[in-house]
């Protein structure tokens, strides 16, 4: 990574890639023929012989790609950045929609609330009328359905409600 451990870019510290690398070695073998091949052929001696030494390698092409490479790690930055924002709208959001449906439902449940009431003094002035002969069963049951199912939807509205407050 780029930067200087704290989340920055810069130049505080460098990048690996562009430090050189220091290494040494050592190779040794006794064997025909050694180092000075010529000689040892002509004499045909065995010889112990051996190689030792450092390198140092330094690529610079680091230097070339550094811009590039930060260039990519602040576009990695700036979508990750998108990819929280789009997360936190879609949040904010989805409660916004929530609480308009809960506030629905409320007005809703009022709505119904009122209904009930209007249809329980339907059917009691039903019952009143059967009572007296005024109507016939088939419309005391019309008004005892109405008002049933009118609570049902009530109730209905109210399951929807809390499930919406439980989410």
């Amino acid at each position: 990574m780029v930067g200087d451990g704290a989340g920055g870019s810069g130049g505080s510290r460098r990048d690996a890639r562009q430090l050189p690398q220091l290494s040494l070695f050592a190779q040794g073998w006794y064997g025909y023929p050694g180092l000075n091949m010529f000689e040892n052929m002509l004499n045909g001696d065995w010889s112990l012989n051996a190689v030792v030494g450092i390198r140092l390698a330094w690529n610079i092409s680091a230097f070339y790609t550094q811009h590039n490479d930060l260039d990519r790690l602040r576009n990695t930055q700036r979508q990750l950045q998108v990819q929280r924002d789009v997360v936190a709208f879609n949040e904010g959001l989805r409660r916004s929609e929530q609480s308009s449906e809960m506030a629905r439902l409320r007005k809703a449940l009022r709505d119904d609330d009122r209904i009930v009431v209007l249809r329980r003094s339907v059917r009691e002035a039903a019952e009143s009328k059967h009572r007296n002969g005024v109507i016939g069963t088939t419309e005391l049951l019309r008004a005892i359905t109405e008002e049933s199912a009118a609570q049902s939807a009530r109730l209905l509205h109210r399951i929807e409600l809390l499930k919406k407050q439980y989410e």
